[in-house]
């Protein structure tokens, strides 16, 4: 049965109808000087089944709203786990963001340092006397050094 079915049918009685029909079919009918009137055996058994039917629609409509109570939570939640979901996405991108950012921020500090060095190494070179029996200057010291340096990073 579709939701629009069951409210369209849902309220045929109303609780309170229902606890009248109940009342109304477990007493006895009486005459008119109020005593009892033995009803036949199929007055006896409508009456009984009237009365159980009375209460399998009141059980069946508290069951009905338990449920849509128990769905109505159940969205919620869902809503909930849903915008939980798109802020840690949020987060994460942003995360991502920053990363990305010093990221490329670092790969221009490498390669403006990359190019200090070789200018470094270019002027050292330079004023460096080398190894042909001249005496040996500073940069000569500092070249050897970097010589050095570079090969213990590759």
């Amino acid at each position: 049965m579709t939701p629009e079915r069951i409210e369209e049918i849902k309220h045929y009685f109303t609780d309170e109808q229902l606890d009248e029909m109940s009342r109304e079919y477990r007493t006895m009918p009486t005459d008119g000087e109020g005593y009892a009137i033995e009803p036949e055996y199929e007055g006896m058994v409508a009456r009984g089944n009237i009365v159980k039917l009375v209460s399998d629609v009141k059980t069946a409509r508290a069951a009905l709203e338990e449920s849509q109570q128990r769905n109505g939570k159940l969205e919620l939640y869902v809503k909930s786990l849903e915008f939980n979901r798109e802020d840690t996405q949020k987060r994460a991108n942003e995360k991502l963001r920053e990363r990305d950012t010093e990221l490329g921020e670092a790969q221009q500090t490498i390669a403006r340092q990359q190019q200090t060095w070789k200018k470094l190494r270019d002027v050292v070179s330079t004023n460096a006397t080398g190894s042909s029996g001249e005496v040996i200057n500073d940069y000569d010291i500092m070249l050897n050094i970097m010589d050095e340096l570079e090969g213990g990073e590759s």
